[in-house]
């Protein structure tokens, strides 16, 4: 650790983080059916953008105006994919 964990004794070499990346498709005949899998480099973790510690707060609470102008016009019942 006394390399390793000191970055001005060796420094952490860091990327742009990927937007977009190209898929990996194959093609496979099982039978009668043709499967056609598909794969991506990108993996989502969709609960880290909610750790409380990347949150930003509304100081001036711009987005709870927004929130509040935003009603959707729905018969009762109705879910917004409707």
């Amino acid at each position: 650790m006394k390399f390793f964990g000191d970055e001005q004794a060796y420094s952490i070499e860091t990327y742009d983080i990927p937007k977009t990346v190209e898929s990996a498709v194959n093609a496979i005949w099982r039978g009668q059916t043709l499967m056609t899998p598909i794969g991506g480099g990108v993996q989502i973790q969709p609960a880290q953008a909610i750790v409380s510690d990347r949150l930003l707060s509304d100081e001036k609470g711009k987005v709870g105006k927004v929130y509040e102008t935003v009603k959707p016009d729905l018969a009762k019942g109705q879910w917004w994919w409707d």
